[in-house]
C-alpha cells in the first residue's frame, strides 16, 4: 500500500508495477519482530527526523530480510543507521 501511496500519478504506478514484475519481487509479510523493530525506529527517529510508521515498517522489513530498500525518496530513510538503500527512478 505504501508503494501505491508514494506514486504521484497512474503512470508512476504503472512503472512501479512493471519494475517490480521485472525484479520478480515478492511480498514479505510483516512479522511481530518487524513490527517491534518499526516501533523502535519511530521512537528513535520520529521526533528529530519525522519518520512515519509506514516508512518505519518498510525500513524494518528490508532490514529484517537483509534486503536493499529501493526508494524514489531517499530523504525519508537516510537517517536510519544500518539500512541499505538504492535509488528507484520512476
Amino acid at each position: 500500500m505504501e508503494l501505491v501511496q508514494g506514486c504521484r500519478n497512474k503512470r508512476e504506478l504503472e512503472l512501479l508495477k512493471q519494475d517490480l514484475l521485472g525484479r520478480a519481487a515478492e511480498l514479505v509479510p510483516v512479522t511481530p519482530q518487524i513490527s517491534e523493530h518499526a516501533i523502535s525506529l519511530v521512537e528513535a527517529y520520529a521526533l528529530a527526523n519525522g519518520l512515519k510508521m509506514a516508512d518505519a515498517l518498510i525500513a524494518a522489513t528490508a532490514m529484517a530480510s537483509g534486503l536493499t530498500l529501493l526508494t524514489a525518496n531517499a530523504k525519508h530513510f537516510r537517517c536510519i543507521e544500518g539500512l541499505a538503500t538504492a535509488p528507484f527512478v520512476p
